[in-house]
């Protein structure tokens, strides 16, 4: 029972829709992530088996410093102490840790409905804001959110930006755990995203894309580039690619009422197809682009003050609301660096990274047939460096702690061979259970029983 309702809090986070219901409900987002942090406080204790023995893995210790201990330290010498803040650093971190939790005691079958609903409902989200953009307008205004998305999809998340990186995101983690990856299927899926993205009109997304798609195409072709059958299904993906363009552009025609905003969209389409980030002309005209980096040299002059130490958590906000800060900086980089110091931005790559070079990450990647951890880390520093939002994206930390249980806990969530210690497939609930029901202790601690040289065996004995 306990896993259903987190179930449901998982797709909650990973969609943002309770964003876009609070509102209607005459309810505050605040007092909605309360309830779901309150819920989430009651599944570790409920599963307190795992939380005691996956908080000690190792590896979290550094996600405990990063995300919750270090920026609460900043707190004694923060203009302002921002309550807020403080519950989201500690929001964040419990739900990364109950992703673990979860994919650990559940597996990573039932980590795959939990994308698979939320890929659903974010694509439900993208098609209605494009049928009814007022509607959604107007429940963002109910939600003190500015909206400036010019005729794009903002979906659940009321923001096109936002949407695009989540929906990056999402995808990531699902096709990591996508079991039948055959080349069609394989064309439609990544043709299906690629238009997606196009609809949300975001420039990072679009960016971000191309990176996911490269690294998910880049080791086939080196593969079979002698072979006419993958030749041909590339030339039938880009046909269809065109076509799906051509489409969209025909639905925008007949269909969005506005001129300027339709213009503003499939200029940004096709710009993106022309490999372009802007045409000459609308950089000229368009002043944001100013004021971003106006906003960032204010960013720097703060850094600069207090490099090592930063100005504290809740800084951000307090500058903005003081006046000192007149537009967010777009980077989450330069905002870590200005609130924590200069160290804090390069110990976060520095952690994402780390996922990478784990001894465990190609036997993971094998099992998984995709080189999933060689997306997600290439696109979350890019988008933490280019991205002012992104550990505001509560996907974000459903899918690190989904990878971070594949990675670093893997023989919690696979089958291994007892002989030579390697893994082998992928548990089921019903495997997990199995061995629970036995007494037997998690899979992720039968450390005795494998082979000394296997590069998993956890160090320090069985009990890692």
């Amino acid at each position: 029972m306990i896993d259903r309702l987190f179930f449901i809090v998982l797709v909650l986070n990973a969609t943002g829709l309770f964003r876009f219901l609070a509102p209607q409900l005459d309810v505050s987002i605040a007092q909605v992530s309360l309830a779901l942090l309150m819920i989430n406080v009651l599944y570790l204790f409920v599963k307190l088996k795992y939380t005691g023995e996956l908080f000690f893995r190792r590896g979290m210790a550094g996600w405990l410093f990063v995300l919750l201990l270090w920026p609460l330290c900043t707190l004694f010498y923060a203009p302002s102490f921002e309550a807020r803040e403080v519950g989201l650093q500690l929001y964040f971190f419990l739900l990364f840790f109950g992703t673990i939790v979860y994919t650990a005691s559940n597996g990573l079958p039932a980590m795959h409905r939990v994308l698979n609903a939320s890929i659903v409902v974010t694509v439900i989200g993208l098609v209605l804001s494009m049928l009814a953009p007022q509607y959604f307008t107007a429940v963002a205004e109910l939600a003190t959110a500015k909206v400036d998305k010019e005729g794009r999809a903002c979906g659940f998340l009321l923001q096109p930006n936002s949407l695009a990186i989540t929906l990056t995101l999402l995808f990531i983690g699902w096709f990591a755990l996508w079991e039948h990856k055959s080349m069609l299927l394989q064309v439609a899926v990544v043709l299906g995203f690629l238009l997606l993205m196009l609809l949300t009109g975001s420039r990072t997304g679009m960016l971000v894309a191309l990176i996911v798609v490269t690294c998910i195409l880049a080791p086939s072709w080196r593969q079979k580039l002698p072979s006419g059958k993958y030749l041909l299904t590339a030339g039938a993906m880009i046909v269809c690619l065109a076509g799906g363009v051509v489409g969209i552009r025909h639905y925008l025609l007949h269909t969005i009422n506005d001129d300027v905003y339709r213009e503003d969209l499939i200029n940004r389409m096709q710009n993106m197809l022309s490999f372009r980030l802007s045409d000459e002309a609308s950089i000229k005209n368009d002043g944001s682009i100013q004021d971003r980096l106006e906003a960032q040299a204010a960013y720097w002059a703060l850094i600069k003050k207090k490099p090592f130490l930063g100005h504290g958590l809740g800084s951000d906000a307090y500058y903005q609301e003081t006046g000192y800060l007149f537009l967010s900086a777009h980077s989450q980089a330069l905002t870590c660096a200005m609130e924590c110091g200069l160290l804090y931005p390069i110990v976060c790559c520095l952690l994402v990274v780390q996922l990478y070079r784990k001894r465990s990450r190609r036997d993971v990647e094998r099992i998984l047939q995709t080189n999933s951890i060689g997306q997600f880390v290439p696109v979350i520093i890019f988008l933490f460096i280019i991205n002012g939002g992104l550990f505001d994206s509560r996907a974000f930390y459903v899918i690190l702690g989904m990878f971070f249980a594949a990675v670093c806990c893997p023989l919690y969530v696979f089958s291994y061979d007892e002989t030579t210690g390697r893994i082998n497939g992928v548990l089921t609930r019903r495997a997990i259970a199995w061995r629970c029901a036995r007494g037997r202790r998690p899979p992720g601690l039968l450390g005795p029983s494998m082979h000394p040289g296997n590069p998993m065996a956890p160090a320090g004995g069985g009990n890692g």
